[in-house]
């Protein structure tokens, strides 16, 4: 909410004059012709609504980020085709008009900015919405719309579906960083066993939180903890190539996600086998160089 003055007011914002909430039907003339919940409709200038008036935007539509292309490669097929379908109907609530419909096509009876206020609309859409078999209440639908207005279609993929598994599982933290612990003691000792790691978790447990150390899971479950934890160490491998593993720097690269066209584009280069003069004479390989952009998946620049 914001109680200064927009540096724009625009068709479909809402505003609160007292406990009253209006809608801007229109901007005729550089006046400002409000609608009310009940219909009533009023026009006053920019300066008696934010001055005298003292009215409160409420709320401004606005354009939803563009898709994650990249992103969206990422999630079942299903949930990204059940996010265009949650993206028409917002999208009709916020403008009145559904991206599906024909070029020129008016707001439906319910769905239009300049006689509906933005909570009438979303309630229309609700009650439709029940009548197809999609029963949720308006704050879920509310939710939907604030994250879509906030991240696009990415903002309605189920979060459930991009949400990271923990490499711990559901194991309690404390033993899991106990046997991060104990993999790392591994390094200078002789190779052992899973049998003595899972004794060694014990006296760390033991140690750090006394009578009230977690119990140690199933040897199943701490077998496969192990596993996920000692991935890559020779823990239970080749001391040598443990120890030398121990010593490699970090790498420096890591994985980054993009989320928006342009936020991350990566540049390679590979010769290619075409045979060219260059411009002292001399024959050289031809070299293609491109660039792609990572959300989209596309090359904005290509050239040898």
């Amino acid at each position: 909410m914001t109680a200064s003055r927009p540096a724009r007011l625009a068709v479909g914002d809402e505003v609160r004059i007292g406990s009253v909430t209006h809608t801007v039907a229109g901007l005729p003339g550089g006046m400002v012709h409000l609608v009310d919940a009940t219909g009533t409709e009023s026009v006053v200038s920019p300066a008696e609504l934010f001055g005298a008036l003292g009215a409160v935007v409420l709320s401004s539509p606005r354009k939803a980020p563009l898709p994650p292309q990249g992103l969206l490669q990422s999630v079942p097929a299903s949930l990204a085709e059940q996010a265009r379908w949650w993206e028409q109907h917002i999208i009709e609530v916020l403008t009145g008009v559904s991206p599906e419909a024909e070029s020129g096509s008016v707001a439906r009876p319910g769905f239009d900015p300049h006689s509906s206020t933005l909570r009438q609309r979303e309630m229309a859409k609700v009650a439709e919405l029940k009548v197809l078999g999609h029963d949720i209440p308006i704050s879920t639908f509310q939710r939907m719309r604030r994250s879509y207005e906030q991240e696009g279609l990415w903002g309605l993929i189920d979060g459930r579906a991009t949400r990271q598994p923990s490499p711990d599982g559901r194991v309690d933290k404390r033993i899991a960083d106990a046997v991060r612990r104990a993999v790392a003691e591994q390094t200078d000792q002789s190779t052992g066993t899973v049998g003595r790691l899972r004794r060694r978790v014990e006296k760390i447990l033991t140690a750090e939180y006394g009578a009230e150390a977690p119990p140690l899971p199933s040897r199943a479950t701490f077998y496969r903890l192990a596993g996920r934890v000692s991935h890559g160490t020779h823990a239970f491998g080749s001391a040598r190539t443990r120890r030398s593993l121990a010593k490699q720097p970090e790498g420096p690269f890591g994985t980054v996600r993009a989320a928006r066209p342009g936020e991350w584009v990566q540049i390679d280069s590979t010769p290619l086998d075409v045979r060219v003069i260059l411009e002292d004479g001399l024959p050289d390989r031809a070299e293609l160089t491109w660039m792609i952009d990572l959300a989209s998946g596309t090359i904005p620049v290509l050239t040898a």
